[in-house]
């Protein structure tokens, strides 16, 4: 009876059918080709589902029963792959790999794919386009979806939970994920080189980095997701980098705001969850709390801004900043950020001001390619690093900050030039310096008039060429 029920599903979720003697042969014939079965107690039956895809053809059904698969199986044919139960059809891979997608219109349902190992994932959709993996979970695996160089396949309904990555789309476009749960991975999705993709109707729930992280990728759309204790980044290297569709979210119930190409916004008092602004001017964020999301606040493209009076806590990037000048980052609190408080990539001219930056676990503020900006009167403590000047910072001031009780040191700069480091009072870093300069092309720095006490190993340390104390 079991076998006829299976069999009835099968015409139900595929085409009418017509069988020849169904209670003793593995195939079954369809208008859409034959059907295979995995599994189970039927006398011809296989036992391994790569031995039933290799005797198929194109169109036809691989039906498997539920159990457990130990196999890495290669689709490299046009069919159907069907679990009898999502949770009990498990394929636990052993090459690293689950299932590994080479040829298109590819379907696959009802199943559980575990054990994807480094450099794979539990399922890789490659160089092919319009299939569709549904009503699947995916868990325990370096990453548990890979479309690579794939365009117009789907992701429906599916479970994926406790991976290293959850989804990874890499140069691939027109792509659907659709119905997903996303939950307790260390990075839910990341979208890397990749446009004109859908994400809907999805939950992220509690990862560990980003619900979703975009880099370098044009106009994907993000829309009517749920994040929660996590949200959405953006990374990019030119501003259509940092356009997408990104459309009543909402993170831990609050709305994720994100608006492009405005002028003069005023955002003062308002609840968000997060938010991301880009190639906005001459606007004004005010007294908005912000936690437990990926980034606090997102600046791309925007210049000559106020960012002021801001609660920000217990994300993994406080106040983020690409591209953009002449802002204002003033009076916030900051604290509890898994990576840096404030940064600032490939920004000039910009002052920070007034902040308080406590327990993050990285830099409280991290310079990258950033020049002429004006860093003072900070609160700086109990943080991983203080004060970082990174790689291509030249010409930056760091006046009048209290930088106490970090990590590892309280202000260094690591490959920029022409800096002034000028009445700080640097005290109680735990395990390194007070202040320092790393790196041989460090240089002409300016370190004047500091108050550098009680640091565990030195008090400042100087690396590089013509740096100067005074």
């Amino acid at each position: 009876m079991k076998r006829i029920a299976t069999i009835l599903i099968i015409i139900l979720l595929i085409t009418p059918a017509i069988a020849d003697e169904i209670g003793n042969y593995a195939i079954m014939k369809n208008d859409n080709g034959n059907v295979l079965y995995v599994g189970g107690s039927g006398p011809g039956n296989y036992s391994k589902i790569q031995d039933a895809i290799d005797n198929a053809s194109n169109g036809d059904t691989v039906f498997v029963y539920s159990g457990v698969y130990n196999e890495s199986v290669n689709l490299y044919k046009s069919i159907n792959l069907i679990g009898e139960c999502r949770e009990k059809t498990i394929i636990h891979a052993i090459q690293g790999y689950a299932v590994n997608i080479t040829e298109s219109h590819v379907n696959i349902i009802n199943f559980t794919m575990t054990n994807g190992s480094w450099e794979y994932a539990s399922a890789i959709i490659y160089k092919s386009e319009g299939n569709t993996i549904s009503n699947c979970n995916f868990y325990n695996s370096w990453v548990a979806i890979e479309i690579y160089f794939s365009n117009e396949n789907k992701i429906l309904n599916c479970n994926i939970y406790k991976n290293n990555l959850g989804i990874k789309l890499l140069y691939s476009e027109n792509n659907e994920i659709l119905n997903c749960n996303v939950s307790n991975n260390e990075e839910g999705m990341w979208i890397t080189h990749s446009n004109h993709n859908k994400v809907s109707r999805c939950i992220f729930y509690e990862n560990k980095w980003d619900g979703i992280l975009i880099e370098y990728s044009l106009n994907n759309t993000i829309l009517n997701n749920v994040f929660v204790g996590n949200g959405i980044d953006i990374y990019g290297e030119k501003l259509p980098q940092f356009i997408h569709n990104i459309n009543n979210n909402t993170v831990n119930g609050l709305p994720l705001l994100y608006i492009k190409n405005k002028e003069d916004v005023l955002l003062e008092d308002v609840e968000v969850g997060e938010l991301i602004i880009v190639n906005c001017n001459a606007s004004k964020i005010k007294n908005i709390t912000i936690n437990n999301s990926s980034v606090g606040i997102e600046a791309a493209y925007c210049n000559n801004n106020i960012i002021t009076d801001c609660t920000i806590s217990n994300t993994y990037e406080g106040i983020l900043l690409f591209y953009s000048s002449h802002n204002v980052i003033s009076n916030n609190s900051i604290s509890n950020s898994n990576e840096n408080g404030i940064s600032l990539n490939t920004c000039d001219n910009n002052t920070i001001i007034g902040n308080r930056v406590i327990n993050t676990r990285g830099e409280a503020i991290f310079l990258w390619d950033s020049c002429y900006n004006n860093i003072s009167i900070n609160e700086i403590t109990e943080n991983g690093m203080g004060i970082l000047v990174f790689s291509y910072s030249d010409h930056n001031t760091v006046y009048g900050n209290n930088v106490v009780k970090n990590e590892w040191y309280g202000i260094s700069i690591q490959g920029g030039s022409f800096n002034k480091i000028i009445h700080n009072v640097v005290c109680w870093s735990k395990y390194w310096c007070g202040i320092s300069t790393v790196k041989s092309w460090t240089r002409s720095n300016i370190i004047s008039k500091n108050e550098v006490l009680h640091n565990n190993w030195v008090g400042i340390e100087i690396e590089g060429v013509g740096n100067i104390i005074m």
